[in-house]
């Protein structure tokens, strides 16, 4: 079974994040994924 995750972001707090705030976003980010990819994974 594949899914499919839609992530929205509202455009106006992104631009007026600051470069941190974006840092952290990101590393967040890539985190889930990871996460996602090892329960996919069966991990």
């Amino acid at each position: 079974m594949k899914y499919l995750l839609l992530i929205y972001q509202n455009e106006t707090v992104m631009l007026a994040l600051r470069k941190e705030g974006m840092g952290q976003m990101h590393a967040a980010y890539l985190a889930y994924t990871e996460a996602m990819h090892c329960i996919a994974d069966g991990v």
